[in-house]
């Protein structure tokens, strides 16, 4: 298989490069530091296990990747789609609890006190 190249860290891209393709690649365990991939496409990737830090990741489709898990305090997000699991991992990390993710049934706990 055959990754496009992808440029030396913080080096931007430029034209068309901005718009680059991993399409239905196996990149588990890959590292993509401080690079700008606006817009780039990650369809149907396997990204187990890759660390995504200081990247632009503006519009960047992640929508039918597996396995990513995007930090919003490392990484630029805006606009970036993205499947319902790494949304819901993602909600996890920060310690919220998803209704219908991972085996949560979505019941909250109750908040009336029992009267004894």
């Amino acid at each position: 298989m055959h990754l496009p190249a992808v440029p030396v860290a913080g080096e931007p891209l430029e034209g068309d490069e901005a718009k680059t393709a991993f399409l239905r690649c196996s990149a588990q365990e890959a590292n993509f530091f401080d690079l700008d991939l606006t817009e780039a496409d990650f369809s149907g990737t396997d990204l187990t296990g890759s660390n995504f830090r200081g990247c632009n990741l503006t519009q960047t489709d992640f929508s039918t990747a597996t396995g990513a898990f995007l930090d919003p305090a490392n990484n630029r997000l805006k606009g970036t789609h993205v499947p319902v699991e790494t949304a819901g991992l993602l909600a996890q990390s920060l310690g919220m609890r998803v209704s219908g993710f991972n085996g949560d049934g979505g019941e909250r706990p109750s908040r009336k006190k029992s009267r004894s």
